[in-house]
């Protein structure tokens, strides 16, 4: 169970980039519409900058134990 938890946070982090990766990417072609409202857009983004923020925290802290 620890080394799953342990890899928890990693696996959030790079989920979070490949959502911020596909927010932006649908800004340069909206034809794709692989997000099709502004303001379900910001939220996501959002929410990808929180997670990779925590997951960072949570990183740094599990790599001083």
């Amino acid at each position: 169970m620890k080394k799953f938890l342990d890899f928890l946070p990693h696996l959030a982090a790079c989920m979070a980039a490949a959502l911020i990766v596909i927010t932006i990417l649908n800004g340069f072609n909206p034809l794709m519409a692989w997000l099709t409202s502004r303001i379900s857009r910001i939220f996501i983004f959002l929410f990808c900058a929180v997670v990779l923020v925590s997951s960072i925290t949570a990183i740094v802290r599990n790599s001083r134990r």
